[in-house]
């Protein structure tokens, strides 16, 4: 089943939009979404109505229904998120309670998880799933498997491709050797695999950013392949067990273990490169994708009016 409520516009029934907000969302001395006047993206969202009556941007109907000329705090917006989860939690509940009346519950495997994650405004990215940091791209994975013990906490890194596998292991269908990812059903039946890959994980974005990123140890390098609009430096390195938030760059201090994880990416990349036959690292050869384009020329076109 596929939910959309955890998703830009943050719009939820009234009974929940004022479920963790109080106060003035438009209050004049709370400052924190100011910033995002300059972010390509309020071109859209900020966006008043046109003469016909039939666009507003989502942050400016979010401002109207609150009854305020502009929204002022950031966390009136977080609120917002954080409704739409209480929503989404209460209709995944009315789904089990439904196994549950129907007598499937204890034959059927449930499993929930996210495509991404979702940035509040931490690094200056304003509620939107870009970036390669652990707020967009470290989602959940819930899994309750009949008949096996409750509340197990998995500590190794779990992969997208890792959850087809383990469905067709499940459901008693052999998985296909071609197919990338490994089956979690030992961890399910509370067995550690004989197994498992390491902590290295590759990742990838081309959308509002052309960037890689390898961690590996407990650190996160990030390497980008051209400038992003938000002016953030062409490496970073983060210490992910004390600095949870990935905010104080490493990339000076720990030069040495920079360039080291620097080589390891690039040969990481290399090796996927001759194993799908090209030559040519994908983000340099399609470059940003058309909405990273606009929004590099939505900036210039701001830079060019100041």
């Amino acid at each position: 089943m596929h939910y959309w409520d955890m998703h830009i516009p943050y719009f939820v029934p009234k009974e929940y939009k004022n479920m963790f907000y109080t106060g003035n969302p438009g209050d004049p001395n709370l400052k924190s979404f100011l910033p995002f006047e300059k972010d390509p993206f309020s071109e859209w969202w900020l966006r008043a109505a046109d003469e016909k009556g039939d666009f507003t941007g989502w942050i400016a109907q979010l401002a109207i229904e609150a009854g305020v000329e502009r929204i002022t705090d950031a966390e009136y917006i977080v609120a917002q998120y954080d409704a739409e989860l209480a929503y989404l939690d209460q209709h995944i509940a009315d789904v089990l309670d439904t196994l549950e009346y129907t007598g499937l519950e204890e034959n059927t495997f449930v499993m929930i998880t996210s495509d991404h994650g979702e940035e509040m405004y931490e690094h200056g990215i304003f509620f939107d799933h870009h970036g390669l940091y652990d707020a967009n791209i470290h989602t959940p994975l819930i899994a309750r498997l009949p008949g096996q013990a409750k509340g197990i906490r998995i500590s190794h890194h779990i992969r997208h491709t890792d959850i087809a596998p383990t469905i067709l292991q499940v459901a008693g269908v052999d998985i296909p050797k071609e197919m990338p990812g490994k089956s979690l059903l030992p961890f399910l039946i509370g067995k550690k695999p004989e197994t498992w890959r390491d902590d290295t994980l590759l990742t990838l974005e081309n959308s509002w950013m052309s960037k890689w990123a390898l961690r590996k140890g407990g650190f996160k390098l990030i390497k980008a392949r051209e400038p992003d609009w938000h002016g953030f430096p062409p490496r970073e390195l983060y210490n992910l067990p004390s600095d949870t938030g990935e905010t104080h760059n490493l990339i000076e201090a720990e030069s040495k273990l920079a360039d080291e994880m620097d080589k390891e990416l690039e040969a990481l990349i290399s090796d996927e490169l001759k194993l799908y036959g090209r030559t040519i690292d994908p983000l340099v050869e399609q470059g940003l994708s058309p909405m990273g384009k606009r929004a590099w020329k939505w900036l210039k076109k701001i830079e060019t009016k100041v």
